[in-house]
């Protein structure tokens, strides 16, 4: 029984190409979410009287854009610890 149970499962390279995979999915939606804040109308240069120029960003970034870089970062540090288990 044990060995059955062994034989189905996946090795740490195997695991480490489903994380990056998995990554890969995330990348597009944050690539999708940060295209679509680029777009956005970002912010305007508000003149001073000391002429040096401020940057107002009237648009905040989507929260969802941190999230999907953490979740990338996450799943590439998970399969590089899997790949250096499996060796």
């Amino acid at each position: 029984m044990f060995e059955e149970v062994l034989l189905t499962m996946i090795t740490g390279i195997e695991s480490a190409k489903l994380k990056v995979k998995r990554a890969l999915v995330h990348l597009v939606a944050l690539e999708s979410a940060a295209w679509k804040y680029a777009g956005a109308n970002l912010g305007k240069l508000i003149p001073n009287p000391d002429g040096k120029p401020t940057l107002d960003i009237g648009v905040e970034p989507s929260t969802d854009i941190p999230i999907l870089v953490g979740e990338i970062v996450n799943k590439l540090r998970s399969g590089l610890y899997h790949l250096a288990f499996d060796l």
